[in-house]
């Protein structure tokens, strides 16, 4: 189970969409909403989307920002001459980059 919610991670929102979508087309097509409700359903459905598309970027912006403390760390260590700060603060933004870029290489991909 773990490693279909993996798999799963930055498509759910693309899976439900589809989903919501697929089943509006349905209930249209057999007669069990009118063509008004269904493109009203469409709307509602469109404006929850770009919610939670809006709630991943304000994720990323979060870990950018913490990235960007963590260089800033970094290069006020460095500016003081301060080398065992700045090369603990590096080690910390180092992680922090390569998660941020492997997560927006996996969302970019799907």
């Amino acid at each position: 189970m773990r490693t279909i919610w993996r798999w799963m991670a930055g498509r759910k929102t693309y899976l439900v969409a589809g989903m919501v979508l697929l089943t509006l087309v349905a209930l249209v097509f057999l007669g069990r909403l009118t063509p008004d409700t269904g493109v009203a359903l469409v709307t509602l459905a469109a404006a929850g989307f770009a919610a939670t598309f809006r709630a991943a970027l304000e994720r990323h912006q979060k870990e950018e920002i913490a990235l960007l403390q963590s260089i800033a760390l970094a290069g006020a260590a460095a500016a003081a001459h301060n080398v065992p700060g700045a090369i603990r603060a590096a080690e910390a933004a180092i992680p922090q980059g390569a998660q941020l870029a492997e997560e927006l290489s996996k969302e970019k991909r799907s």
